[in-house]
């Protein structure tokens, strides 16, 4: 028989501090710096996920004897957005070229071939709450500081549990208030404003 604790820890007033990245994989940069005020919504960092890839076999394709040979006559270079039909290597006096077969980035090029990402995906990644970026996570993301309440409980419901906030607090008229800053202990559950 599976065993449930009955503490359940809830913090009126405390420091938070929120971790908020990119996915693993994602190549991105930070958009804000370190200090500065954020909103919920505001984007902290915007990235781009990987997707497929396409080998483009430039050496072969420009009939080198040395796939190191490539580095010379290169157009782009890891991290390039390029277009379908850009060129991506060109020989002297433009003998021959390779282009590039789809819109993409180029995402590694070793042993003669270049490696492209296609489709890729834009991610922006926003704050999730209000307060102050005390650090940056130089192309992944930022840990974002606010003062609020902290409730943590589990269930062993196997369900979501989807019942609002808004019943937290006992009286019918009232809100449970989690925002990130409670001026008083008193302020978590305050009557909604009349309309």
């Amino acid at each position: 028989m599976p065993y449930y604790p009955d503490q359940r820890y809830a913090l009126e007033m405390t420091t938070i501090q929120r971790e908020q990245t990119l996915p693993e994989d994602a190549i991105g940069s930070v958009e804000v710096r370190q200090g500065a005020s954020v909103n919920l919504r505001d984007i902290v960092a915007r990235g781009i996920l990987p997707s497929r890839y396409i080998m483009v076999d430039a050496a072969g394709q420009m009939r080198l004897k040395k796939s190191e040979d490539l580095g010379d006559i290169l157009k782009v270079s890891v991290g390039d957005l390029v277009t379908a039909k850009e060129v991506l290597a060109e020989a002297p006096k433009g003998r021959r070229r390779v282009v590039a077969p789809v819109d993409g980035i180029v995402a590694d090029i070793n042993n003669g071939q270049i490696i492209l990402q296609i489709e890729p995906e834009t991610v922006e990644l926003e704050a999730g709450l209000d307060g102050q970026v005390i650090r940056i996570q130089q192309g992944q993301g930022v840990v974002i500081e606010t003062h609020g309440a902290t409730v943590a409980a589990s269930s062993a419901r196997s369900k979501p549990n989807r019942t609002p906030a808004s019943k937290a607090c006992t009286a019918k008229t009232s809100t449970f208030n989690f925002a990130a800053r409670l001026s008083s202990p008193a302020a978590r559950c305050a009557k909604p404003a009349s309309t």
